[in-house]
């Protein structure tokens, strides 16, 4: 009898391998599975962040995420071309903040990494903070940004800020202003404050110890009651300051001048030490404390 030899059987080396088939196929149905999750995240983001619709639904969600700290209503726009809020209000045990509109457009190269906004106008801003302990002012580690940075319109109608007995109201900010990411400047066309209209012009590094340079002017009219008569007196002042330095050490050149004021300072300032304040060298002639507070003491 003759033995048995392989090519008798020829199915014997043909046989199926139905474990590494099922393997495939399992990699596959996942790969599959994770394309398809990943697809529709990107449509979901492109929803939401291109579209009036996706917006307004992503405010909403943030509306309901914030426990009923947060509201307001949102006018249209998008995330990816600029928004509308009206009557945002928000809540919690240190601060209430209101502001009844905010308009903007902007538009954001990812190729450039550039962002660009075109207007950001605020209406009026309310904000009221519960009275805080005083913290030392610690230097930040950096003041660069991510992308580069183009502001051509920004104003604010209005800001109200009150901490305990105190109020500071602002009032009539347009500035605008560009950013490479590291330098930084910034024009401060025209700001309403309690004691006169300001305007300003700032460079800014945004890397240690943040090297800055530029004006800042205000100029103001007081008026007073004269004894015995009708009629109010009015002073004009005007005070320009020169800034060199850092923010570590920043030296101010203070020029006044006015009716009555007059005179110079040279002034280095070191806002983030325990001392805040370096050297100073005053020369001032005329200066009326009245002028810059109602409840100064009055001079001539």
């Amino acid at each position: 009898m003759t033995a048995p030899t392989a090519t008798d059987h020829p199915e014997d080396q043909q046989a199926p391998e139905p474990r590494r088939e099922g393997a495939g196929r399992r990699v596959l149905y996942v790969l599959l599975a994770v394309a398809t999750l990943l697809l529709a995240l990107a449509a979901t983001l492109a929803w939401v962040v291109g579209t009036d619709s996706g917006t307004r639904s992503a405010w909403r969600l943030a509306v309901w995420s914030m426990q009923g700290k947060l509201s307001g209503v949102h006018g249209g726009g998008s995330l990816a071309d600029g928004v509308h809020l009206r009557n945002l209000r928000y809540r919690d045990a240190a601060m209430q903040l209101d502001i009844d509109r905010i308009d903007a457009a902007w538009d954001l190269s990812l190729r450039q990494r550039r962002l660009t906004v075109s207007y950001l106008r605020v209406g009026t801003v309310d904000i009221n903070k519960q009275p805080l302990p005083p913290t030392p002012t610690i230097m930040p580690s950096s003041l660069s940004l991510p992308l580069a940075l183009n502001l051509n319109d920004v104003s604010l109608q209005k800001l109200i800020l009150q901490q305990g007995t105190s109020v500071t109201e602002l009032s009539g900010l347009q500035l605008h202003g560009t950013s490479d990411g590291v330098q930084h400047t910034l024009v401060l066309d025209k700001l309403t404050t309690a004691f006169g209209q300001a305007t300003a012009l700032l460079h800014l590094n945004g890397k240690q110890p943040f090297a800055l340079n530029g004006g800042v002017e205000l100029a103001g009219l007081y008026q007073q009651d004269q004894q015995d008569q009708q009629e109010k007196s009015s002073e004009k002042f005007q005070l320009a300051a020169q800034l060199s330095g850092s923010l570590q050490e920043l030296g101010i050149a203070l020029t006044a001048t006015g009716d009555k004021l007059n005179g110079k300072a040279d002034i280095v300032a070191t806002p983030f030490s325990t001392v805040p304040l370096k050297r100073a060298k005053v020369d001032l002639q005329h200066v009326n404390p009245q002028a810059f507070s109602n409840g100064a003491p009055k001079a001539d």
